[in-house]
């Protein structure tokens, strides 16, 4: 029976590679206008039926199976298989399920999708390439397991960004209309962002004073390093959209510096998220001494980022203003 489960399994993974295979075949065939949109029809369907099969694998009760031989049960069965509380499942399900109609409409209407309807599309696209790197740094760096089904989620969900961003220019025109909406959406991550972050350094701070953290605090940790996550997200993608839009009045320098301190905020929540929190909640106090430095200074470097980040992007809509 197990090796019945194991061939259906292996069987679904080279079908669902074929979907995207045979729609990239089949839209070198299709007009030059609709070809991108007949491809990533194929492959949101792909992954539509892939996070269909793990929401029903987990709603059966049963385990899936790895066609590499990995545990992939580890991944999807985390606590980080939620975001938010939402089941990534079924945020994929709406996701892919979204990008078909999408992508339908536009092979067989081309011509006929909203500006505005595009733009939000290279948006949604664009986070949730974003929230699959992500994803794919927890199997790497925290998991330590991988599994090839949310691999080949990421490789999708990948293929559906690039196909978007050739609408970029069709996008663009729309930004400006939709600028101050944008500011204010980039603002409030911001405010999520340093908020989020402050609350994890004061109860990281009062963890390594005393040693002493409930679960109830390490479930809080989770939760606002997630909201952090969000916030970094919806940061960098209203960062790019706001410089695009206003490419001739923001100094390139500023946008560089800001984007080089984004980066140090990524690399030491990263560090901090995945590295060193997984181990310091379950080691002795008395082993780790430079554990514990290295949480105090990294937990400074980043809360320092953020409001410094944060005052840069906000000194020049300040001075606009007055």
């Amino acid at each position: 029976m197990a090796a019945v489960r194991v061939g259906l399994g292996v069987l679904l993974y080279v079908f669902l590679v074929l979907v995207a295979f045979f729609g990239f075949v089949f839209s070198l065939f299709a007009r030059q206008d609709i070809s991108l949109s007949v491809f990533t029809v194929f492959v949101a369907a792909g992954g539509f039926l892939l996070s269909l099969y793990i929401w029903h694998v987990k709603r059966s009760g049963s385990m899936l199976v790895c066609p590499t031989g990995s545990d992939c049960n580890v991944v999807i069965f985390s606590h980080y298989s939620r975001f938010l509380g939402v089941p990534l499942e079924l945020g994929g399900i709406f996701y892919y399920l979204t990008i078909l109609f999408f992508y339908s409409l536009s092979a067989l209407l081309p011509g006929v999708i909203p500006q505005g309807a595009v733009f939000g599309v290279l948006v949604a696209t664009s986070a949730a390439w974003l929230f699959s790197l992500y994803l794919t740094a927890i199997q790497a760096f925290v998991l330590k397991q991988w599994c090839t089904w949310c691999l080949l989620s990421m490789i999708f969900s990948s293929i559906i960004f690039f196909v978007s961003v050739s609408s970029l220019s069709v996008g663009t025109a729309f930004l400006a209309t939709v600028h101050s909406s944008l500011l204010v959406v980039h603002l409030l991550a911001f405010a999520l962002g340093v908020g989020g972050t402050t609350v994890v350094a004061v109860l990281l701070f009062k963890f390594l004073k005393d040693w002493q953290g409930s679960e109830f605090e390490k479930s809080v940790l989770h939760t606002v390093f997630q909201i952090i996550w969000f916030s970094l997200i919806v940061l960098i993608l209203t960062e790019v959209l706001l410089y695009v839009a206003e490419v001739g009045r923001w100094a390139s320098t500023s946008f560089l510096v800001k984007m080089v301190v984004v980066v140090v905020m990524i690399a030491g929540g990263m560090v901090i998220n995945f590295i060193i929190m997984p181990r310091l909640f379950f080691m002795p106090a008395s082993d780790a001494a430079r554990l514990r430095r290295a949480a105090l200074g990294l937990g400074v470097v980043v809360v320092v980022s953020w409001y410094f980040a944060f005052i840069l992007d906000t000194l020049p809509v300040l001075l606009r203003v007055s």
